[in-house]
């Protein structure tokens, strides 16, 4: 299929299950891990190369008619709402860095993992999300589950490392509410492509202004880095970002939570590194968990513009 017939037929696309598209984007965006694990770069290096790759191959879709259509139905406003969602993302990735170096990986990972709860606090009141009991019970069950699972790395925590990694899930929440709402005025390519590019351009300020590298690496490092973008990026972050303009943006941060789960497997697979039976425990909790809290009726919004 043409990028145009995909463009024009994208409405009609719709009618597959949106929970379906965030299953595989879910699958998709936890190979992220992988890659990164796997490059030998610095964090901003890593993910400045996330994002310019992916948009390197979106920028082609310019030179389709349909897209160019789409592109420029885009008001204005709505670019610099883009623009203001990418760079929140950015921080909120800053954050999360900086409590890794100051607080226990255990700590930042379950902290940071808060942001689904927040996302569904702050819809709630901010744009008027329901929340079920079913959903809160899933709540409730995917942060045990993660907890479970990180509390027993252990580790030294700190009250400052803590607050940065709340600080980056409160963050990540209300990017996940900036984009539901832009993601239903906006057509998935051109809205992808313009996050990408934002967020490209930020990390880019960011890498000379702290002087960070951006080049220097060895082959394997560039091919998880192309990996990365492609995949885990390109492919999982679409397929996230277009579940979100037809489901509540808490059902898909609580859907993330399952991505260190997946990594852990990936981790056993191609690193050799065995999960604990603490993982595997939580992990089926934080399956479950998530499984129950999506599996409700969705209602796919009437402003989506696919």
């Amino acid at each position: 299929m043409t990028v145009s017939r995909f463009v024009e037929t994208e409405s009609e696309s719709a009618r597959i299950s949106p929970r379906l598209v965030l299953l595989l984007g879910v699958l998709t965006a936890l190979t992220a891990s992988l890659f990164i694990r796997l490059a030998d770069a610095p964090p901003i290096a890593i993910a400045f190369w996330r994002g310019a790759i992916a948009g390197a191959v979106l920028l082609p879709t310019l030179l389709f008619p349909a897209v160019r259509k789409q592109w420029r139905g885009i008001p204005s406003k709505i670019l610099l709402a883009i623009g203001g969602a990418s760079f929140i993302t950015v921080c909120a990735g800053i954050l999360f860095i900086s409590s890794l170096q100051q607080t226990s990986v255990a700590a930042s990972v379950v902290l940071t993992n808060t942001q689904a709860i927040f996302t569904a606090i702050l819809g709630h009141f901010i744009i008027k999300e329901r929340v079920s009991s079913r959903t809160i019970v899933g709540l409730a069950g995917a942060m045990a589950g993660a907890a479970f699972i990180s509390l027993f790395h252990g580790g030294v925590t700190t009250a400052r490392g803590n607050l940065l990694a709340l600080g980056a899930a409160l963050l990540g929440a209300v990017h996940a509410l900036c984009l539901r709402k832009l993601r239903q005025r906006t057509p998935i390519l051109p809205f992808m492509l313009a996050a990408e590019c934002a967020i490209t351009f930020y990390l880019l300020l960011l890498s000379r202004v702290f002087a960070v590298p951006l080049t220097g690496f060895d082959t394997g490092s560039w091919k998880a880095l192309l990996l990365l973008g492609l995949i885990s990026t390109l492919v999982g972050h679409t397929l996230l970002i277009y579940a979100i303009g037809y489901l509540k943006a808490y059902l898909v941060m609580l859907a993330i939570v399952a991505e260190p789960v997946g990594a852990s497997i990936l981790a056993a697979v191609f690193l050799h590194e065995i999960p604990s039976w603490q993982t595997l425990v939580g992990g089926v909790v934080v399956l479950a968990s998530i499984l129950l809290a999506v599996y409700e009726k969705e209602v796919i919004p009437s402003g989506v513009t696919d």
